[in-house]
Parts: structure tokens; sequence; C-alpha cells
């Protein structure tokens, strides 16, 4: 463009003032086609943002969220006007369908040009509106808040390392399926139990939590599958989208997905209700982990030990009831993964849950403990019967409880 004004320019002035030097004639010709580059370049920028629909004026802190939000719309409205059908009008006409985060989420975005880029979004919106979906948050590439159409999405978005196509995406954030989307719903239930179950589950933020679940019911609503059950960490009845269940769903020490479980529980209905585990209480041990190392911070996990981050102590001092320290060996020997143990070997040494090395570790560590509190209560320096005492009992309830299986 800069060229053709240039000649175009150069062309006019002979026209216009023949007796003009031709050496001004060129300056003032190349001086138009200047002002035409930055111009262009102007209107590029311009068109480049409207189509991600930056907004670059950043809300006052204490401004009120609808305010703010109107007031970037018309803004970015106003930027676009010159065009037939925008993001920005397309928004003030669609539907909010989903709000939350701010999700992290990473993909491949293609603008109007054709021009591809990696992207990072901090996610808070999603509108669908009579053009498609689009996406609204922060974007790390260019600092700012954007929004961005679906269908300009190469391939997967990523969140939490995990892919999904933004269908899948979409009826994961608000736990409907999208009219788009080609999944299959399921048909498959079952009721019965308790059983005792685990598995991770990704909450709406995106974060991973491992679930521990008295499963009662398995049944399908909307297209999607529900867990339904006692969460054993808190007590309280829930249900539970499988949807959002990573990885496979444990029943004692062995993993099934959700199709491998529902005939497992249809073929075993009788072993499953005779299990003599699935009567155990158990406590949140990854919990009491957790509280214990936002107060500590660093920890030395061979010298503090699992069990006692765990929550289980003994004695007349700091000891905790039976039924809990029964609970936290539970937990321990039939549920807990320890992903949350920084120190990885000495986790390893745990081995898995409901296996002959867990319950080796848990049962050798409270003989130690006892072992160790009888030789000091013989010497007299301190008064440990009370914790002996204990120690003596919830040995004997591990091997009554969990030797002919795992011993």
């Amino acid at each position: 463009m800069p060229v053709i004004v240039f000649f175009i320019a150069w062309a006019v002035l002979h026209l216009a003032f023949k007796d003009l030097e031709g050496i001004w004639a060129f300056l003032l010709a190349l001086l138009a086609a200047w002002v035409a580059s930055l111009v262009g370049e102007a209107l590029e920028e311009s068109r480049s943002q409207t189509d991600e629909a930056g907004w670059r004026e950043a809300p006052a802190p204490d401004a009120p969220a609808q305010v703010v939000r109107n007031k970037l719309l018309d803004e970015a409205a106003g930027a676009t006007r010159h065009r037939h059908s925008t993001p920005t009008d397309a928004i003030h006409n669609g539907t909010l369908i989903w709000q939350g985060g701010p999700l992290k989420v990473h993909f491949g975005y293609r603008d109007a040009k054709g021009n591809h880029t990696n992207r990072t979004v901090s996610l808070t919106h999603i509108y669908k509106t009579h053009e498609g979906h689009y996406l609204e948050g922060h974007c790390h590439r260019r600092n700012e808040l954007r929004r961005f159409k679906s269908a300009r999405i190469q391939g997967a978005l990523f969140l939490d390392n995990i892919g999904r196509k933004f269908p899948a995406l979409l009826k994961f954030l608000t736990g409907k399926p999208d009219k788009q989307s080609n999944a299959k719903p399921a048909h498959d239930s079952w009721q019965g139990g308790p059983v005792a179950v685990r598995f991770d589950y990704l909450d709406h933020t995106g974060k991973a939590q491992e679930i521990q679940l008295g499963l009662i019911l398995i049944f399908p609503s909307g297209g999607q599958t529900y867990l339904q059950g006692r969460n054993l960490q808190n007590g309280r009845e829930q249900k539970f989208n499988a949807e959002r269940i990573q990885g496979n769903i444990f029943c004692g020490n062995v993993g099934r997905n959700l199709r491998a479980l529902l005939n497992f529980l249809h073929q075993h209905p009788q072993g499953t209700a005779q299990d003599p585990h699935n009567g155990l209480q158990y406590h949140d041990t990854r919990g009491a982990r957790a509280k214990l190392l936002a107060k500590l911070g660093t920890v030395d996990w061979r010298k503090e030990g699992i069990l006692k981050m765990s929550g289980y102590r003994v004695g007349k001092t700091h000891g905790v009831k039976k039924d809990r320290r029964w609970a936290i060996l539970n937990s321990l020997m039939m549920q807990d993964t320890l992903t949350d143990v920084r120190d990885k070997s000495y986790a390893t040494e745990w081995g898995k849950p409901a296996s002959k090395k867990r319950y080796k570790k848990i049962h050798d560590s409270v003989a130690t403990f006892l072992n160790n509190g009888r030789a000091r209560n013989r010497n007299g320096a301190i008064d440990l019967s009370v914790a002996v005492a204990e120690w003596e009992m919830d040995l004997d309830y591990l091997e009554k409880t969990f030797a002919r299986q795992f011993g």
C-alpha cells in the first residue's frame, strides 16, 4: 500500500504543480507514503485486537462487576461498529452459559487472518451466541482481557494437563451436555452396598482431590453417569459426576474404569456385600496432613512419620480416642495413596493401599512404637503406661482386621 500511495502522490503533485522541483515532489510523495504506512499499521492493529476482543483499560478495583463489564462491552462495541458482525455485538446478544475460575487453560488459536499462536488464558466466562461460543479471560500472551471464538481454537484445550475438545470442556465445566457434543449417554445403573471405593476427582476449579466414598448408587442423568454415597472424609451424602473422575475407580486394591466397575458390581452382588472391609470407618488422613503441613511448613517426613502426620497419636497428653485412631489406620491401610507425601522414596516404602507391603509397614511401625515404649516405661524415666496399652490395642486391631488377607 505505501508504494502505491507514493506513485499516486508523485503523479498528482506533477499534475497539480508542474513547476514544482522534482526533488520536492519526490520528498512530498515519500512523506505521503510514510503517513499511509502508519495509518495502515494502526488499522491492522485495531482489526487484530477486535478479532480477539481485546480490552486495554483495566477495570477499577472497587467498581461493581456489572458496571465494569457494561463499560468494557460498550467501548469494544464502539471500536467495531464499522463491521457488519463482530464478536462484541454477538456477546451483547448472547447468553452467559458459564462463569467461574479463573481456570488456566492452554490452546492453539487461529485468528481471522490465519495466523496461529499458542495461548494461555485464565478463563472466567463462556458465552453462547448465534455465531457460536466465545471464551473470555485474561490472555497471558497479551496481558489483557480477551475473548476467543471457539471455532478458531485448534485441537484440544488443556486444563490441569488434561486435553479436551471444546464441547467436552463445556460439558465438564457446566455439568450439562452441549447440543453439539457427540458424547453417548450412559444407561447403566446399580444399587447396593455400601461399597468402599476411592478415586481422584476434578472439582469445578480444575483441582484434583482424592475421594473416599461408601458407594450405594450408580445412575444416569442428563446423558451422564453419577456415583452416589456417603463421603467417608466428611460424612455427607454426595453424588459425583463420572465425567470428572480421573483414572480408575479403586475397590479394594483393584482399579477399574466405570464400565468394568459396573460389570463387577452386577456380577458379584453378594461378594461385595460380604467384603469384611466395607463396614470400616475412615478418616481424612490426607486432609490431616495438609493442615499440619500448613502449620509446620517444611517437614522431615522420615523423622515425623506418616502415622503422626496423618493424625495418629496415643498417650494421656496428646492421644486421640480409639475410634479415630482405628479410622486413621483403616484409611492408611485401605485407601490413602500418599501422593501428597513430598518424600517420594519414603512414600514408596509404604507400598500401595490395600497391599501386603502397606500392611507390613503399618504393622511394623506400631510394633516398633510399642517395643520402644515398653523399654522406656521399664526404665521409669517417664510414665508411658497409657501409650503402651493403646499401642497394644491398636496392634491387636490391625492383626484381627487385616492380617488374614494381607499378613
